[in-house]
């Protein structure tokens, strides 16, 4: 069958099921993954310029702090919004080409068991280099001449630019966010997908442009895709992309108020021979923090304290003398906490108003055991002030570190048994020592 014989078949049979003309009718919700600003600037001048279908496009930050998504799984909370029967998921390193979508919704059409299909890419090994838009424009176009109406099931798709039927998200959910890196969450998604009896294909005729089409070096990655492996049952050296989706049953990721709502955080506040007056200004510092959902539970060496009303109550305390170990003090206060991650503030340090929010995203985003934030300029020390760390609740997952109490009364952290790979260090300074006065 030729190119316009199988053109002519595709549209005599919508017409004759009465769903003519489509899918340039069609509307369809676009998540775009914004991980450069000037990425994300020209990947949306050429969504608006090359599709032709009603399009809403749902931005999703990826590269920074935004205080509204700090601890949430963001590409989860935009899917839970979709309320078309089309959506795609679209990087901002992608560049799209005149009719790249509707010949990906074309497929759907074709074959109903088809659920998630991709478009063609430059980091196909044939693809020509293009130094500008009009080369790209004639490229994608002599590409659609050639192989008008093509598309070829797959075992699996990298997905920076997948077009999906939303009925999937009823059955399979949302992105595993367990899995520490976006493409390992996407390949999860695709096989999961698989493993339900819907099919991955590849649109022959639709082509887009990789800004990075360069693969990641997986054994350089090798601890990133760990989570990976192990849920799909692979070897260490094994490459994640010839996974075959049978070998772990598909689970549902529920896109619901509670799984997309930010964790609580457990906020201990260590004062260690610290006045009241200090005391009380770390726990204001607690009051003004961006971050919404925080506990606060007091560790104080001495007797309890007489707080003044400014303050804002903590929800427990543990008060300890000096016979006491501080690590004990610490692992009773752990027994008492009710948050997933476990920060903290002592007196003696300011803090700035997203501190929280911000260790918060960047461990939770990254999945990491510990967050650091930057208090020196520098991301290695042998002990880092406790002042700057924040971990997972140790019941929830065993976290392998050692507390110190210092001569001058810091507390530090040291991470001689720590995996390097679980830490994750934020680049801004949130933390400052404060100057006695």
């Amino acid at each position: 069958m030729t190119d316009l014989e199988r053109l002519a078949s595709r549209s005599m049979r919508l017409l004759a099921a009465g769903v003519l003309p489509l899918p340039e009718d069609e509307k369809v919700t676009i998540i775009l993954r914004s991980t450069r600003s000037d990425w994300t600037s020209f990947c949306l001048q050429t969504l608006e310029r090359y599709t032709r279908e009603p399009i809403e496009v749902l931005v999703i930050p990826d590269y920074a702090f935004d205080p509204q998504f700090a601890g949430i799984d963001r590409c989860n909370l935009a899917l839970s919004q979709i309320d078309t029967r089309f959506f795609v998921l679209l990087d901002d390193s992608v560049i799209v080409t005149p009719n790249w979508l509707t010949r990906l919704l074309w497929a759907f059409y074709d074959d109903p068991t088809i659920g998630i299909i991709s478009p063609a890419a430059n980091s196909e090994e044939e693809s020509a280099f293009c130094s500008d838009l009009d080369e790209l424009v004639a490229l994608s176009e002599s590409i659609g001449r050639q192989n008008g109406g093509k598309w070829v099931p797959m075992q699996t798709l990298r997905g920076r630019c997948i077009a999906c039927r939303t009925s999937l998200l009823n059955e399979i959910g949302g992105l595993d966010y367990s899995l520490r890196i976006h493409e390992a969450r996407m390949l999860d998604w695709c096989l999961r997908a698989r493993a339900n009896g819907y099919m991955l294909a590849l649109a022959k005729d639709s082509f887009v442009y990789e800004l990075n089409s360069s693969p990641a070096d997986l054994k350089e990655e090798t601890h990133k895709w760990r989570p990976f492996r192990k849920k799909w049952g692979l070897e260490a050296t094994t490459n994640p992309y010839s996974a075959s989706g049978e070998t772990n049953p598909p689970s549902l990721i529920p896109l619901t108020s509670e799984t997309l709502s930010p964790p609580l955080v457990s906020a201990v506040v260590l004062s260690v021979e610290s006045t009241v007056r200090t005391l009380c200004e770390t726990l204001n510092s607690v009051e003004q923090q961006t971050y919404p959902k925080i506990e606060i539970l007091l560790v104080r060496q001495g007797l309890p304290p007489h707080l003044p009303r400014s303050c804002r109550t903590p929800a427990t305390g543990i008060w300890f003398d000096r016979q006491i170990p501080l690590t004990n003090a610490l692992e009773s206060v752990w027994r008492l906490a009710k948050g997933r991650y476990i920060t903290y503030l002592q007196t003696g340090y300011t803090y700035d108003r997203d501190h929280i929010g911000r260790m918060t995203d960047t461990v939770h985003r990254n999945r990491a055991a510990i967050g650091v934030a930057n208090m020196d300029g520098s991301d290695a020390s042998d002990n880092i002030p406790l002042s700057a760390v924040m971990h997972l609740h140790p019941a929830l997952e065993p976290v392998a570190f050692d507390i110190r109490t210092m001569p001058d009364s810091r507390i530090t952290l040291a991470f001689n048994r720590t995996d390097p790979f679980e830490i994750v260090w934020l680049p801004e300074k949130t933390v400052k020592r404060r100057v006695k006065s």
